[in-house]
């Protein structure tokens, strides 16, 4: 994982590891990801609630599934796979979020075993990935004053910015560059996030998502 967040050029403006399991990570990758304010999300977190991560598909640009991460019940053999892993529903819900989102232009599938099972497998996550592409919204890049209503959400310190869209119901957070000392030229963009962000936010809990945006780009 190190290799990919620091290989040169380095040119990533956010990484996400999707259903990672503590103890497969050395301390050192997890740090770094901490210190590049990069994102991840626990096996459990995604098998809990597949919906979680559909913003994270929805700004990415390049989707890559490492096939090593499926149970062995996916894999249908014991002697592969793992303990924990993403089952095959997950990963097909996953393929299909990855073909919804406007940006994804490109999605493979590393590390795959050649057996029969895993081929028929690897067919329905590319079917998935097709079916979602037919049902894109193309709401990509987001025009905010066309079909989206706005909602401020005032914390003790600060106000953060929420988008809806009429179209797909999905939801985007407003993100403000404030390195600027000129309030004229602060730059905005917006990143995805789900109803559950606007609600923590409501309840003046600031989003995890949000945070480390702001913490990239500030």
């Amino acid at each position: 994982m190190s290799k990919i967040i620091m290989e040169k050029p380095n040119v990533l403006n956010n990484y996400t590891n999707l259903g990672f399991q503590n103890y497969y990570c050395a301390i050192e990758e997890k740090d770094l990801m901490d210190k590049l304010y990069f994102e991840g999300i626990r096996l459990g977190q995604v098998l809990d609630d597949t919906q979680l991560v559909e913003p994270v598909f929805r700004d990415a640009d390049i989707v890559g599934f490492d096939m090593k991460c499926l149970s062995w019940e996916a894999t249908a053999d014991p002697l592969k796979g793992q303990p924990n892993g993403i089952d095959s529903r997950t990963i097909c819900a996953l393929s299909r979020y990855a073909g919804i989102s406007d940006r994804v232009g490109f999605i493979g599938l590393y590390e795959l075993p050649s057996t029969p099972m895993m081929n028929q497998l690897a067919a329905q996550i590319v079917w998935y990935f097709i079916e979602g592409v037919q049902y894109r919204f193309d709401e990509y890049p987001v025009n905010i004053k066309e079909g989206f209503l706005k909602y401020s959400v005032t914390l003790s310190d600060q106000t953060i910015v929420f988008y809806k869209s009429e179209k797909s119901n999905r939801w985007w957070m407003e993100l403000t560059n404030d390195t600027h000392l000129d309030n004229k030229i602060k730059t905005s963009a917006l990143i995805a996030c789900t109803k559950n962000d606007y609600e923590s936010t409501v309840n003046d809990f600031i989003p995890e998502r949000w945070f480390n945006a702001i913490k990239r780009i500030n």
